[in-house]
């Protein structure tokens, strides 16, 4: 087959791991990701998150982005808020930027992974096929 120059672009995914568990998710469209990205790209891929509010586990993330507004978190969510990187096992309304969603999960497989202590979790940028 001949090659004529043309690839078509990968779409990044982001790897979230807690424990052994590995979750995919899919960034969201918007102007905070490109920050979020930068930012990530540039520390350390491991963070120890707490309980945030009973919808979440979350860590400190210095990140500039104006772009909040209230929105309706859900499972699987991944927002910013405040300079805290939030992953929701639960649903709350808060004024945030969406940044990723997991993909397929089981809810509740999630929110015993995440559990109610203070968690280490990794998130590393990946391309997909």
């Amino acid at each position: 087959m001949e090659d004529f120059g043309y690839h078509r672009p990968r779409p990044m995914i982001l790897l979230i791991e807690i424990g052994k568990k590995r979750y995919y998710a899919h960034f969201q469209n918007g102007e905070a990701v490109k920050p979020f990205i930068a930012a990530l790209s540039s520390m350390s891929p491991s963070f120890e998150m707490v309980d945030h509010d009973g919808f979440g586990k979350s860590a400190p993330f210095p990140m500039n982005a104006s772009c909040k507004e209230k929105i309706h978190v859900y499972q699987g969510n991944l927002v910013w808020a405040d300079g805290q990187l939030i992953l929701c096992y639960g649903q709350a309304e808060v004024e945030a930027v969406k940044l990723a969603d997991i993909g397929s999960f089981d809810p509740d497989e999630l929110r015993a992974e995440l559990g109610p202590n203070q968690i280490a979790v990794r998130l590393c940028i990946e391309w997909s096929e």
